[in-house]
């Protein structure tokens, strides 16, 4: 069940991928406006699939707003776009703002190990 959902990790990775390389994860902010423009990419992402394979509703929780939303007239589209609109953000900047809080516990000299450490390290004054 979890393959048709590909398209949607590919381009959360290029997003997170490219909000690192221009070093928004340096800064709590900086983490939130990735989660932010990590939730609107999933959201753009997962609404076909959702609406194609699954005719809008899915296993997820929020599959109860897509539902009230389609009884209140809205179309299938935008009652699926709407609640992951809705529902993403919350849940991408959470986890963004998670991650940035275990790196920020983990030791500056554990994170050289990595490649591209320089991408999370604050710059220095």
């Amino acid at each position: 069940n979890a393959f048709p959902w590909f398209p949607v990790a590919l381009f959360i990775g290029f997003v997170s991928g490219w909000c690192a390389h221009f070093g928004l994860f340096r800064t709590w902010w900086g983490v939130a406006i990735t989660g932010f423009l990590v939730a609107i990419t999933a959201a753009l992402v997962s609404t076909p699939i959702a609406v194609y394979l699954y005719g809008g509703i899915t296993a997820s929780g929020s599959s109860f707003i897509t539902a009230f939303l389609l009884q209140t007239g809205r179309d299938l589209v935008s009652a699926v776009l709407s609640t992951n609109f809705l529902v993403e953000p919350v849940d991408k900047i959470a986890t963004a703002l998670l991650a940035y809080a275990i790196i920020r516990g983990l030791s500056r000299r554990y994170l050289m190990r990595f490649p591209r450490a320089d991408n999370v390290m604050p710059k220095k004054a």
